[in-house]
């Protein structure tokens, strides 16, 4: 008998339908609210036909020590997922299980929120000399959801000029030949996910350097004495 699929989308859940091999379903399910946008642990949890759900967050009657749960992208291990990304981005983002339950074999899998498309979102306009600049990016996901995206899932690269370590640019205070540099972001998982920015390097402080104090007082008495 063929396996074939569903897959369904509700508010705070993910299903996707398994089929066992003597034709009765099983769905299989994992918590929203758990960020997999950019966690790798989430809880899951399997409902079967005629049986119920399984303990833990479907809050169900059957105990995971009931089940045998494999995946080639990750283990579950008393309720909780814990899945490789690039191994779900290289199967469609999906997890695929192999639950056995009650003598039963079912086979299926569940979808997983990825990521669509990047985008720079910068905290100011331009980089100024000796001051470390972070490079933040933007995920858009297909849950649609937008959430930054740290170095772990992306990686950087320059030119034009500066030093580039960790998503962090600096350009030392006595280079004076840098005044633009260019950046890209690609998503680790799938290098053709890109963005690019042009980050120009401030000519001129932000501020002029303002007299003391003292240097006032003594402008002043220099003033008095040639009155």
């Amino acid at each position: 008998m063929k396996t074939a699929f569903l897959w369904l989308s509700l508010s705070g859940f993910a299903y996707g339908e398994l089929y066992a091999q003597v034709g009765s379903t099983v769905l299989a399910s994992y918590d929203t609210t758990s960020l997999a946008e950019l966690f790798n642990r989430v809880p899951v949890g399997f409902t079967f036909s005629g049986a119920g759900a399984t303990r833990g967050w479907l809050g169900g009657r059957i105990p995971w020590r009931d089940l045998h749960v494999t995946s080639p992208q990750g283990a579950v291990q008393d309720g909780v997922l814990t899945f490789d990304r690039d191994k779900v981005w290289q199967n469609s983002h999906r997890v695929s299980f192999t639950v056995v339950y009650q003598g039963r074999t079912y086979h299926g899998a569940l979808s997983l929120p990825f990521v669509e498309s990047l985008r720079f979102h910068l905290f100011t306009d331009s980089l100024k000399r000796d001051n470390p600049f972070d490079l933040n990016v933007v995920g858009r996901f297909s849950s649609g959801k937008l959430l930054p995206l740290d170095t772990s899932m992306v990686s950087f690269t320059s030119t034009g000029g500066g030093t580039l370590s960790a998503g962090r640019l600096t350009v030392a205070g006595s280079d004076t030949l840098t005044r633009f540099i260019h950046v890209t972001a690609r998503l680790r998982s799938s290098p053709a996910v890109s963005d690019s920015v042009t980050i120009p390097v401030k000519i001129v402080a932000d501020t002029a350097e303002l007299p003391s104090e003292q240097q006032l007082l003594d402008k002043w008495q220099r003033r008095g004495r040639r009155r």
